[in-house]
């Protein structure tokens, strides 16, 4: 029996191995492009990559999680607490208020997302100018 376990595990080693190392080696490798590119943003003074994405969590999280967080504490009152059905109609306010405040907030969100940036920048990473905005002595004559 021993005889026939060390081919095996001469064979099964390289294919648990060499995925391993593949797949080690390229996390290594996307770290360092990640690293590479939230340096470049900050060099250039653009927003880091991957930090926008929270605002809009948020905006889901209070639109559309916390109508159903309030429904299901609601009908968990109704069911433990035997409380009264009318409970239903503060529910429906509160959870009206929090679908506009997600609403308004993902406005907002996407409204910031449209105006200019304060340096728009071309793609070369150099900021855009207007070169007529500079009184050149030359100009003059």
């Amino acid at each position: 029996m021993n005889v026939e376990v060390i081919p095996l595990a001469g064979i099964s080693l390289p294919l648990i191995l060499v995925p391993t190392i593949l797949v080690l080696k390229h996390i290594g490798r996307q770290r360092e492009w990640e690293y590479k590119e939230r340096m470049r943003a900050l060099e250039l003074g653009r927003p880091l990559p991957g930090t926008d994405k929270w605002p809009a969590i948020a905006a889901i999280a209070l639109g559309a999680g916390m109508p159903v967080g309030v429904f299901l504490c609601t009908w968990m009152a109704v069911l433990t607490a035997h409380a009264d059905d009318g409970i239903f109609v503060a529910a429906t306010v509160v959870s009206l208020g929090g679908v506009w405040g997600g609403t308004t907030a993902l406005k907002r969100l996407l409204a910031s997302r449209e105006l200019p940036a304060e340096a728009p920048y071309q793609a070369n990473g150099k900021p855009a100018h207007d070169p007529d905005a500079y009184d050149v002595v030359g100009r003059r004559g």
